[in-house]
């Protein structure tokens, strides 16, 4: 495979083209927030960075967020509730943690969603076929075409379509994600956009948004979603090392290593306070929260 490939990226009314790397290039430089540096020449457009940027700013999306630390906590606080269900300290620091990742993670998918239905037009073989008699759903649908939600009008960028879906949510409220969920559900995509993948992340957080998840829940079913090639939070933070948290925790009894490699300070201090510090073990053994919590848990989580 070639070092490197040409794409072309939309500005302004013309196509420019760029040269890119293929492969992920090396991670030794994160900046002080955990956010990886990437070498200059990595990213296609640094005007388009900066578009994104600024669409994470009005969704209130913080962009340093260490979500791998965030991640790696919740775990190690969900194991702690069990085995000392009472302390205060356990419950504070628990909806700490629950409270942020639920706020972030919302927003972002919230976001995100919304970017990826500009594919709709292009990307999918029977839309009319399928809506053509929904009036609800037409009206939608004319609604987004109309304010170029979609990957003919000069601004293709998932940049302007982030900041174009704010407004449209501002004005369809939750019943724009209804008809996500539909659009993204009901007509063949084509396999590298939209589809199943995408339409299950609108659920996840139309679940949240409804009360039907609990925000427990909802963090643990959401930290685990993906798009069509990858965990779907790569769009704005660094997921790499998240991937590795999430490993760990499905294979259970890891809560040791993950405390010594990736918690913080809190997490890390409270939990050698109540159970001592112990060398992480090398050999793996089923965990009682080795991996994600179980549809059975949602009646449990709605009170927390």
């Amino acid at each position: 495979m070639p070092d490197k490939i040409p794409i072309v990226t939309p500005k302004g009314d013309k196509l420019v083209s760029f040269t890119t790397k293929t492969t992920s290039p090396q991670l030794s430089n994160p900046s002080p927030w955990g956010i990886v540096k990437l070498p200059v020449d990595y990213y296609a457009d640094d005007e388009l960075r900066e578009k994104e940027r600024e669409a994470c700013k009005v969704w209130g999306i913080d962009q340093t967020l260490l979500l791998h630390t965030l991640a790696c906590d919740f775990y190690l606080l969900l194991d702690l509730e069990i085995d000392f269900p009472d302390n205060p300290k356990v419950k504070e620091l628990k909806k700490e943690v629950v409270d942020t990742l639920a706020d972030q993670l919302s927003r972002y998918l919230d976001m995100a969603i919304g970017g990826e239905l500009r594919y709709c037009w292009s990307n999918t073989r029977d839309l009319w076929d399928v809506f053509g008699g929904d009036k609800e759903v037409t009206e939608f649908l004319h609604y987004l075409k109309d304010r170029g939600h979609d990957t003919e009008s000069k601004s293709n960028n998932r940049a302007d379509k982030w900041h174009g879906w704010k407004e449209i949510r501002n004005k369809w409220e939750t019943k724009a994600l209804d008809y996500a969920l539909r659009i993204l559900t009901e007509p063949r995509w084509n396999s590298n956009f939209g589809g199943s993948s995408w339409a299950n992340a609108t659920s996840v957080l139309l679940g949240y948004y409804t009360g039907e998840y609990s925000p427990v829940f909802f963090v643990d079913t959401a930290l685990g979603l993906h798009h069509n090639s990858n965990i779907i939070y790569d769009k704005v933070w660094n997921i790499e090392v998240l991937v590795e948290v999430l490993d760990k925790n499905v294979e259970g009894n890891n809560f040791d290593y993950m405390e010594e490699t990736w918690a913080s300070q809190k997490v890390r201090e409270l939990r050698r306070q109540l159970k001592g510090f112990q060398k992480p073990q090398t050999t793996l053994k089923q965990s009682r929260v080795g991996g994600s919590l179980l549809p059975t848990d949602v009646a449990i989580t709605k009170t927390q």
